[in-house]
C-alpha cells in the first residue's frame, strides 16, 4: 500500500470492538501482499484510520494480533462447516462431501494469504503453532466422526478413521495454501473443489465420485 492509498486518519469515537475489527482487517490487508515476518505494528496501523496507541488497547504485540487473527479464522471455519452440514449428515454422501469441500475452498479463497502467514509463523512461534494444531485437530476429529458414521451405515469400508481424517486434513490444508495462499490465485474454485472432492471420496468410500452419486443419488425435493 502506497502513502497515497492509505486511509486518512480521522479521529472519531467508535465502539472498542469496531476498532479491534478494523485493526484485524488492516493486518489481513497487509498480509495479502506481504510475508508475515514483515508485519509490524506501524505497518498494520497504516492500513487503518486509528492511531498507533490504539493497537495496545486490544493487543499486546504482533504475535497476539496473529493469534487473534487465527482465532477469527477458526470461528469462520466452524461456522462454514456447520452450514456445509458436515456434522449434520443431511443429504446424499456426495452432496455432504461437496458442500464441506466447497466451504473450505471458499474460506481459503477469502483468507488464504492470512492462513498462509499463520502457517509460516507457526514454524517459529509456539503460540501460533498451538493454535494451528488445535484447528487441524478439531477439523480432523469432526472428519473422523463423519467417516465412522459412514462406516456404520455401510456406505464406507472399514478403515482407521482417525488416520484417514488426519491425512485428509493435512493434505487439504497444504493444497489449499498452495493454491490460495497467494495474492492472485490461478486455480478456479470449482476446479479446486472437484479435485479435492475426488480425493476425499476415494479415501473415504474407496470408489469414484460418479459411483457414489450412482449408489446414493440426491433425493428429490418434496413438492407441496
Amino acid at each position: 500500500m502506497t502513502p497515497q492509498q492509505r486511509p486518512t486518519k480521522v479521529r472519531r469515537r467508535r465502539a472498542p470492538e469496531d476498532a479491534r475489527k478494523e485493526i484485524l482487517a488492516g493486518a489481513e490487508e497487509f498480509l495479502r501482499d506481504n510475508p508475515w515476518h514483515d508485519l509490524t505494528i506501524d505497518r498494520v496501523m497504516a492500513c487503518t484510520t486509528l492511531s498507533r496507541p490504539s493497537f495496545y488497547v486490544h493487543f499486546t504485540d504482533r504475535l497476539d494480533l496473529l493469534a487473534q487473527l487465527g482465532a477469527a479464522v477458526t470461528v469462520t471455519l466452524a461456522e462454514r462447516s456447520d452450514r456445509a452440514q458436515w456434522l449434520a449428515g443431511e443429504g446424499s454422501p456426495a452432496t455432504i462431501s461437496r458442500q464441506a469441500i466447497e466451504g473450505l475452498v471458499a474460506l481459503y479463497r477469502e483468507h488464504g494469504t492470512l492462513i498462509n502467514a499463520l502457517v509460516e509463523a507457526s514454524y517459529h512461534e509456539t503460540a501460533i503453532k498451538e493454535g494451528r494444531t488445535e484447528v487441524e485437530d478439531r477439523f480432523a476429529a469432526a472428519t473422523a466422526g463423519r467417516i465412522r458414521e459412514e462406516i456404520a451405515a455401510g456406505r464406507a469400508p472399514e478403515c482407521n478413521a482417525d488416520l484417514v481424517a488426519q491425512a485428509l486434513t493435512l493434505l487439504t490444508e497444504s493444497t489449499l495454501i498452495r493454491w490460495y495462499g497467494v495474492a492472485h490465485p490461478a486455480v478456479a474454485p470449482e476446479d479446486a473443489a472437484d479435485a479435492l472432492l475426488r480425493i476425499w471420496v476415494g479415501a473415504i468410500y474407496g470408489t469414484t465420485l460418479e459411483e457414489i452419486e450412482r449408489r446414493w443419488p440426491e433425493e428429490p425435493a418434496a413438492t407441496s
